[in-house]
């Protein structure tokens, strides 16, 4: 290059680069050296962006690996407990529910039965035949009338024709007898919850754990009673011995109790025992508040000589029930019998 375009290249007067010429962006030209490491530099950030994220995605799976083992069996605890409570939520509301319709279905049972206790006693005590058959219909559901007042017209006469069994019955067929008792039998089973329930009350004495003196009279003047001929009242057997127990609980709430009774009785004969027996098990006292309700556990007897006098030893369990109401009436009774020996 000579001294004058070497001048005129300094001073600005030579040939200028032409940028838009195709020759410009040929890759041996030194014009095209400034794009290629921008390119090059947004794909370095892009490379160190992606693997941060891949940083950060990593850590935060750490992060939740790490509280899932934390928290997880925890949560999972919480969530069984919650599930159970719940079940029982529910366990405990259909008890409640049903509870509710059992209490329902006994009211309705124990008012019923005070509405129809004049009839029980009749059929019970007196033996009347129509209103047995109308009860043993309503609570057992017999349609058979013809047969139910049958039975228990042959039962009345043999109970009580003079005391004694009538010849005529006598005659009759065993099978038929057998299939009249197991019939008759069944009937009373079915009303066995009403007379039960009739026979249920408080033994509470204010003096002792339970009022012993009523149990005495409920057995010397009630359950040894016998009728003869000419409907004179008498004795089925005469107690020599008696031992009332402690009484036993018999539910959680402490409402229903029971207390053991042994004693030895001297029957005449075999006639006497069952007279016994039905006075325990079937007839209702007619003075309510000297009803109670017992169940025969065991009972010494040889039947083969039941026609001579023999030495019998009962035991008895009798129930009855806690009232609250009398603890509450006897206690006001007493604290106005304190406030009136004050006042004098």
């Amino acid at each position: 290059m000579t001294n004058n375009a070497l001048l005129e290249r300094l001073m600005g007067n030579g040939p200028k680069e032409d940028l838009t010429s195709p020759t410009s962006s040929l890759p041996g030209n030194p014009a095209n050296t400034r794009p290629t490491v921008i390119v090059e530099d947004e794909a370095t950030t892009i490379r160190v962006v992606s693997i941060k994220y891949k940083i950060y995605t990593f850590v935060l799976i750490l992060l939740m690996i790490s509280i899932g083992f934390n928290y997880y069996p925890k949560l999972k605890r919480n969530y069984d407990n919650t599930t159970q409570q719940i079940t029982s939520f529910s366990q405990e509301i259909s008890r409640l529910k049903a509870e509710q319709e059992e209490l329902k279905n006994d009211q309705a049972t124990m008012t019923k039965i005070i509405e129809e206790k004049g009839e029980f006693e009749s059929c019970l005590n007196e033996n009347d035949v129509n209103t047995c058959v109308k009860l043993f219909k309503e609570w057992t559901g017999e349609e058979d009338e013809e047969k139910m007042t049958t039975c228990l017209s042959k039962r009345k006469q043999e109970q009580e024709k003079d005391g004694r069994r009538d010849p005529n019955l006598e005659r009759e067929s065993n099978e038929e007898k057998r299939e009249c008792t197991n019939f008759l039998a069944v009937l009373e089973k079915g009303i066995s919850v009403p007379v039960s329930y009739s026979q249920l009350h408080s033994l509470y004495s204010k003096n002792m754990i339970i009022d012993e003196k009523r149990i005495l009279r409920n057995l010397n003047e009630y359950l040894i009673q016998n009728k003869f001929e000419m409907g004179l009242e008498s004795r089925n057997g005469s107690i020599r011995s008696i031992h009332i127990g402690d009484p036993i609980t018999e539910d959680e709430k402490g409402v229903f109790f029971s207390v053991p009774i042994s004693f030895t009785i001297v029957f005449n004969n075999q006639d006497n025992l069952i007279s016994f027996v039905h006075n325990v098990e079937k007839k209702l006292i007619e003075e309510e508040a000297d009803r109670i309700l017992y169940k025969i556990q065991t009972i010494s007897y040889d039947i083969i000589d039941g026609g001579k006098e023999q030495t019998s030893t009962l035991e008895l369990t009798a129930y009855y029930y806690y009232n609250p109401n009398e603890v509450l009436e006897e206690n006001g009774d007493n604290d106005n019998s304190d406030d009136t020996s004050e006042e004098d």
